[in-house]
C-alpha cells in the first residue's frame, strides 16, 4: 500500500500539518510519484502497487474548521487517479478509530475522529463532491478482542449506511492488550490470535500489525543487538495462523458466547487445520470434525511469555480420530494449532 500525504511529526513536536494550497498541483504530483512506481516514469520502477491511500492520520491533526479542505482535497485527488489509473484501488484516510464508541473516558480528539468519519463519508457521497473509496483505512486500539468487533461492525454498517457495500474496510495500525500490558506477556499471543480469528469471521479485509523489529511497538520480533533476529511468541502464533490461510479454504466454527474460547478451521480437500485460543478457561476443549474424514490429528501448542518467544511445544502427535472428535486439555491465554490428516 502507497500512502500519499503530510508525514506526521513524533508526537512531542505536536505540529498541525498545513493543506497544500493547490490543490489540483498536489493531484499532479501524487499522479507523477504513482507514475514513477508503477510504470517507470522519471527512471522509476514497476512495482505493481494496487492500493493508494490519500493522506494518513490527519483527523488527527487538523483543526476542525480544515476539515471540509481536506474532504476536498480527498475528492480531486481521489477522482484525478481514478480517470489516470482505473485498475488501482483508492482510499483514505487512517480513520483514529472509535475509542470514544465505549468509553466513558475517551477524550475530545477521540471523540472527534467520529465526527470527521461521518462527515467525510457525507461528503464523498454527496452527488456535487462525489468519490471514489474503495477501501476505508482506521485504526484500532483494542483491549479485548471484541471490541475489535464492535469497531469494525460499526465502520461496516456506516459504510453500508452511505450506499458504500462494496468498500473495503481496512485495519492499517492495530494493536490488542490492556493499556498497562506489554506484548511480551504470556496473554499477548492468544490475544492477538483472538482478534484474528474475530477479524476473519467479520468483515475486515486487511489487518496490519507493526512489523518494524527495530519498533517498541512489535509484537513479533526485534534486532536489539543488530546482529540477530529475536523471536516473542506473538511471532509463532501467528506463524501457526498462517498455516490455516495457506490451506486456501476457511470453515467456519462455532462461536463461544462466553468468549472464552476462540477457533478457526481451514480446509484444502485434504488436509484441516483448527487454531484454538483461551482466554479466561482452564479444562478440556472438544472439537467435533464434521464434513470431512481424517484418521490422524496432531496438537501443537504456542508457550508465551517472557522476554522471548520459547516456540512450540507438541502436545500430542499422530493421535487417531475417535468418533470424529479432538480433545485437548488447555489453561488460560493459551494457543494450540491442530493439524488433521
Amino acid at each position: 500500500m502507497l500512502r500519499l500525504g503530510d508525514t506526521p511529526d513524533p508526537y512531542e513536536v505536536k505540529r498541525t500539518p498545513t493543506l497544500p494550497s493547490d490543490t489540483e498541483k498536489w493531484a499532479s504530483v501524487c499522479e507523477r510519484i504513482i507514475a514513477h512506481y508503477n510504470e517507470g516514469w522519471g527512471c522509476g520502477m514497476k512495482l505493481g502497487i494496487k492500493h493508494v491511500e490519500i493522506t494518513a492520520g490527519l483527523d488527527s491533526l487538523l483543526n476542525p474548521e480544515d476539515r471540509v479542505k481536506f474532504y476536498e482535497l480527498y475528492r480531486v485527488v481521489a477522482n484525478r487517479l481514478r480517470a489516470r489509473f482505473p485498475r488501482i484501488k483508492i482510499g483514505g484516510y487512517s480513520c483514529g478509530g472509535f475509542h470514544s464508541l465505549n468509553h466513558f473516558d475517551a477524550t475530545d480528539l477521540e471523540r472527534s475522529y467520529v465526527d470527521f468519519f461521518e462527515g467525510f463519508l457525507s461528503y464523498i457521497t454527496t452527488k456535487e463532491t462525489e468519490a471514489p473509496l474503495d477501501f476505508f483505512t482506521w485504526s484500532c486500539a483494542a483491549e479485548t478482542p471484541e471490541e475489535l468487533a464492535l469497531h469494525s461492525n460499526y465502520a461496516r454498517n456506516y459504510l453500508n449506511q452511505y450506499g458504500l457495500k462494496k468498500t473495503q474496510s481496512v485495519i492499517s495500525d492495530f494493536s490488542i492488550a490492556e493499556r498497562s500490558a506489554t506484548y511480551r506477556d504470556k496473554a499477548y499471543p492468544a490475544l492477538l490470535i483472538s482478534s484474528l480469528i474475530l477479524a476473519q469471521k467479520g468483515d475486515i479485509a486487511m489487518l496490519f500489525v507493526e512489523g518494524n523489529p527495530e519498533s517498541d511497538g512489535c509484537p513479533f520480533f526485534s534486532v536489539e543487538d543488530r546482529h540477530s533476529v529475536h523471536t516473542y511468541a506473538a511471532y509463532n502464533a501467528l506463524s501457526a495462523f498462517a498455516q490455516l490461510a495457506a490451506l486456501g479454504t476457511t470453515v467456519q466454527t462455532t462461536e463461544d458466547y462466553r468468549h472464552a474460547i476462540y477457533s478457526l478451521a481451514a480446509y484444502n480437500g485434504e488436509q484441516g487445520a483448527v487454531i484454538v485460543t483461551t482466554d479466561n478457561y482452564n479444562g478440556i476443549v472438544e472439537l467435533s470434525v464434521e464434513g470431512a474424514e481424517f484418521s490422524t490429528y496432531s496438537i501443537k501448542g504456542i508457550i508465551g511469555g517472557g522476554e522471548r518467544g520459547d516456540g512450540f511445544s507438541t502436545a500430542a502427535s499422530d493421535v487417531p480420530v475417535a468418533d470424529g472428535r479432538v480433545r485437548l486439555r488447555a489453561g488460560k491465554n493459551e494457543v494450540y494449532l491442530i493439524t488433521l490428516k
